[in-house]
């Protein structure tokens, strides 16, 4: 069980900066083109 809890965080700490990121390119595309 505490071993499933771990394998969870380190999903967790995997996967949100790839939500960041992914967040921040979509952001990016918005900005570019509101700028145009």
């Amino acid at each position: 069980m505490w071993e499933s809890l771990v394998k969870k965080d380190i999903e967790r700490l995997v996967l949100t900066p790839n939500l960041i990121h992914r967040r921040m390119k979509w952001q990016d595309k918005i900005l570019v083109t509101n700028f145009k």
